[in-house]
């Protein structure tokens, strides 16, 4: 839910609610649950000032398997929306922030591969979908100065992961018998895809293999 949660938060509060009012139904305590901890990360300091770490607290500990991505997926009624979180390793092959040229143009490479949605799912062309915002981010630690007033960021990078938020319109949502999903073949150090859906009202976990490159709508 978590996961689910953060994607809706990209989008607004319209689309929070869709969420919220699909699961509440049938699982309530796992919807106040997530509210309550939603509450319990956004809190004001004595600046006077709201501070919400959910979001990127949840990120730093979502993705840390080498080799496996996450993807959370929702489609209700012609609005389709995706995330990926994978290890910054199985993007550009390092975790730590690009230090050679060729380090930067292997991380620029793959942070074009990720923003072309086009590429990363090839949706069935009668559905009519169109990408409205891709978002691509990295979650690397900004570094922090230790007690020798230098900053400290490197030993932290391990973990870092990619997070690409993708929006699309479908016209004819009905007509998609599957997402394609080409993470397999655009990042072949990912073996595998835990998969978070929620389609049409229904709430799936699913997990694919290298092989495994598509979502089935109806099942």
């Amino acid at each position: 839910m978590s996961a689910l949660y953060r994607i809706s938060k990209t989008v607004g509060s319209a689309f929070l609610s869709v969420l919220i009012s699909t699961f509440c139904v049938s699982t309530s305590a796992v919807c106040d649950e997530s509210h309550e901890h939603q509450h319990q990360h956004q809190h004001q300091h004595e600046d006077g000032h709201e501070h919400d770490h959910s979001d990127k607290a949840s990120r730093q500990h979502s993705a840390h398997e080498h080799g496996a991505a996450n993807l959370n997926l929702v489609l209700e009624g012609k609005t389709l929306q995706m995330e990926i979180l994978l290890p910054a390793v199985d993007v550009c092959g390092f975790a730590h922030p690009p230090r050679t040229s060729q380090e930067k143009l292997r991380e620029s490479e793959a942070v074009a591969m990720l923003k072309n949605s086009e590429k990363m799912f090839p949706l069935e062309k009668s559905a009519g979908c169109s990408a409205l915002s891709v978002e691509v981010s990295n979650s690397r630690s900004e570094g922090h100065k230790g007690e020798d007033g230098h900053e400290h960021g490197d030993e932290h990078s391990e973990h870092s992961e990619y997070r690409a938020v993708y929006q699309f319109h479908c016209s004819d949502p009905e007509a998609l018998a599957q997402i394609n999903v080409s993470l397999f073949t655009h990042f072949p150090s990912v073996s595998k895809i835990r998969t978070n859906a929620v389609i049409t009202g229904r709430q799936r976990a699913l997990t694919h293999t290298k092989g495994q490159n598509s979502i089935a709508i109806a099942q």
